[in-house]
């Protein structure tokens, strides 16, 4: 799929926050002092100060939400999670974020579990999912897979995706000897031997150019249904204090993400999510 398609189906904005909407809502009981994110990644650098794949990703490294509170003084503050999804839920849960970016399968968690949430916009919509395996297991489908070893970063919507594909297999997760790792500790579980295969992104990518695994399967060529899901929530609370608010920092990701649609900046896309979690070949 080419980035123009992916970051326009990346930003599904719901704009559930309109005027007409907001005189509706309870009135801040303060004025707005600072914006809590969270994201379901662990991110690169010191910060950390990067990480790639979506229109959320570019907003970030672009300072855009930062700009768009600027004159009323709000701080942006960005929290990122190596646990991923099922973290960020624990961080919402205790309060300690205004909105959070993470994949469908945590979310759905969290809302069944009391947690109130409204998704405001889709971000990381049809991300990309494959099945690395060592090359010489022998391992050329899903089919193969049952009894073997298969890392897998449970709670996360790559694993959601990963148990609707092996499902429409012919496979229960069951079938599967799977040990929970995140994408780090797969691919290291894999170089090691300690697994047969792991569900990846595009990470994997970066393994098979070393010669040190084989992608043998990819939601792309097999279907979209087995795609990952992610988005941009905000948390009920905030939602009815800061209506504007909201629906500023919808407006704003929309911005983003028609700009890197264009397809004038599809080189500047790749540039910058090459200087993130993989080198610039891989996400090309």
């Amino acid at each position: 799929m080419n980035t123009r398609r992916r970051l326009a189906l990346s930003v599904l904005a719901l704009s559930l926050f309109a005027t007409g909407r907001a005189s509706a809502q309870a009135a801040p009981t303060e004025p707005l002092k600072v914006i809590r994110i969270g994201v379901a990644t662990g991110g690169v650098g010191s910060n950390p100060i990067r990480h790639g794949g979506t229109t959320t990703a570019l907003a970030y490294t672009d300072g855009a939400f930062e700009a768009a509170f600027r004159q009323d003084g709000v701080e942006i503050k960005w929290v990122f999670f190596k646990g991923a999804g099922p973290a960020v839920n624990e961080a919402l849960v205790n309060h300690q974020l205004d909105f959070a970016w993470q994949g469908d399968l945590p979310a759905i968690v969290a809302r069944a579990n009391g947690v109130k949430t409204k998704l405001i916009a889709g971000s990381g919509v049809r991300t990309g999912l494959y099945l690395a395996v060592q090359p010489d297991s022998g391992i050329q489908k899903l089919e193969d897979l049952k009894g073997k070893h298969v890392a897998l970063f449970k709670g996360t919507n790559l694993h959601l995706a990963a148990s609707a594909a092996l499902a429409a297999h012919g496979l229960k997760e069951s079938d599967l000897k799977i040990i929970n790792l995140d994408l780090a500790g797969g691919r290291t579980a894999l170089l090691n031997k300690d697994v047969d295969a792991i569900f990846d992104y595009v990470g994997a990518f970066d393994l098979r150019d070393r010669g040190q695994a084989k992608i043998v399967w990819s939601a792309a060529a097999d279907n979209y249904k087995y795609t990952r899901q992610a988005h941009l929530l905000v948390t009920e609370d905030f939602a009815a204090k800061y209506p504007q608010a909201v629906q500023r920092v919808v407006t704003t990701l929309v911005k983003v993400a028609h700009r890197y649609s264009q397809e004038a900046n599809r080189a500047e896309v790749f540039e910058r999510w090459g200087k993130t979690e993989y080198p610039e070949k891989i996400w090309r």
